[in-house]
C-alpha cells in the first residue's frame, strides 16, 4: 500500500528518548487515518548516545563530536528520503549552522531540509500578537540566547528564569528521560511554570511536553509547545 503523503518525515531524536517517544505519539495522533497506511512514513534515528548538548554549549564540550552526530542523523535520514526533517531537541538548534556547514561539505548538497522548531514557534507567537513570554528551558538553551534571537524578530521580550529554578528544571527534565513522570513531578512543573511571572509560557524543552498529557487546566499560565507549534505547521505543509 502506498502512503497519502509523499512527504516522509525523519525524527533526530534520543535526545531523550522518551521525548522521542512522546513526539512519535503526538505525530501519529496528528494524522488520524482509518487505514494505517494513510499516514505519513516516520523515521527515527534514536542516537541516544549524544554528547551533552547543555555541555556542548556551556563548557565547549565534544562540539565537534556532537555537531557531526547530529550532521550524521541528518544525512542518514535524507538518505532514506526524508523531506521533512526534525531536531526532537530545542538546545540543539543552537548547532544548525554548524550542522548546514558540515552536511553541505559532506554531501556536497543544501538539501538537509530541518524544520527549525524555534523559528515556528517565534513566527507562531507573532501572530497572536503575544509581546511578553517566560521561557522554561535548559542552561544551554539559554546560555545561547537563541530563542532570544529569534523572538527579538518580532519584538517578543524574553522573561528568563532565575538561576535557582534551573535545579528544578534539571529534576523535571531528569524524571521524564527515566520515566517516573508521577504526581509529585507533575505538581512541581506546574508549580515551575506558574512562578515565572508570565501569562505565557514557552516549553524551550523537548521533555517538558511529556508533561502536558497529565494536566487538564492551567487557568493562570498559558502553554506554549514548540513541539505543537511545529507539529500544525507539519501537517499544513505535508503533501
Amino acid at each position: 500500500m502506498s502512503s497519502l503523503y509523499k512527504d516522509v518525515i525523519g525524527i533526530v531524536g534520543g535526545m531523550g528518548s522518551f521525548a522521542t517517544c512522546d513526539l512519535f505519539r503526538r505525530l501519529i495522533e496528528a494524522f488520524p487515518a482509518e487505514k494505517e497506511w494513510d499516514r505519513p512514513r516516520i523515521v527515527i534515528d534514536n542516537n541516544c548516545t549524544m554528547p551533552s548538548r547543555v555541555r556542548a554549549i556551556i563548557y565547549k564540550e565534544e562540539r565537534p563530536r556532537l555537531v557531526e552526530l547530529l550532521t550524521e542523523s541528518v544525512i542518514n535520514l535524507r538518505n532514506m528520503g526524508c523531506t521533512k526533517i526534525i531536531l526532537a531537541c530545542n538546545t540543539s538548534h543552537v548547532f544548525l549552522d554548524e550542522i548546514y556547514e558540515l552536511y553541505e561539505i559532506k554531501t556536497g548538497r543544501h538539501d538537509h531540509n530541518i524544520m527549525n522548531m524555534i523559528e515556528v514557534i517565534a513566527e507562531s507567537l507573532h501572530d497572536q500578537g503575544i509581546k511578553r513570554v517566560a521561557l522554561m528551558a535548559t542552561e544551554g538553551t539559554m546560555e545561547s540566547r537563541i530563542y532570544d534571537e529569534y523572538l527579538s524578530k518580532y519584538k517578543i521580550e524574553v522573561i528568563p528564569p532565575r538561576k535557582e529554578d534551573y535545579a528544578e528544571f534539571r529534576y523535571l527534565i531528569e524524571c521524564v528521560k527515566q520515566n517516573r513522570v508521577d504526581k509529585e513531578a507533575v505538581n512541581r512543573f506546574m508549580l515551575s511554570a506558574e512562578n515565572l511571572g508570565c501569562r505565557d509560557v514557552i516549553l524551550g524543552c523537548t521533555e517538558f511536553p511529556v508533561f502536558l498529557r497529565y494536566i487538564d487546566n492551567m487557568p493562570n499560565v498559558t502553554l506554549h509547545d514548540a513541539i505543537e507549534y511545529l507539529i500544525n505547521k507539519l501537517k499544513k505543509e505535508l503533501i
